[in-house]
């Protein structure tokens, strides 16, 4: 399995959002409270997370997310950003890069690029 490339930042800005899958099944009763139980025990959670690179760790990005995940179909390993463990991360969309400065040299830009992640029980 890929790792992050330690090229990379390794530390996500301090936006990061995290959201889980919905794992539960939730019933309407005739009368009374609804019913809830487990629809399955393996539920995903989803972050949306943002680093800064420079123009030359966004061709070294571009190149894991194209190459090396196979346009992020494959998962890797990366810490957790709100527990710092190892974690089985994918991409579930495309990541967005936006220009945040400009340079007349490529690799002196800077760029945010928007990492929308699962981690994978």
């Amino acid at each position: 399995m890929a790792t992050w490339p330690g090229t990379l930042p390794q530390e996500v800005l301090a936006n990061v959002t995290r959201t889980r899958q919905q794992g539960r099944i939730r019933s309407q009763m005739e009368t009374g409270p609804a019913k809830q139980r487990n629809r399955f025990t393996a539920v995903v959670k989803n972050y949306d997370a943002q680093i800064i690179v420079t123009g030359a760790q966004l061709t070294t990005f571009n190149t894991f997310y194209e190459d090396t995940l196979g346009n992020g179909t494959d998962s890797f390993t990366w810490v957790d950003p709100f527990t710092d463990a190892a974690q089985t991360l994918r991409f579930r969309e495309e990541p967005q890069e936006t220009l945040m400065k400009p340079d007349s040299t490529p690799n002196n830009r800077l760029y945010m690029v928007t990492l929308p992640l699962e981690v994978l029980p």
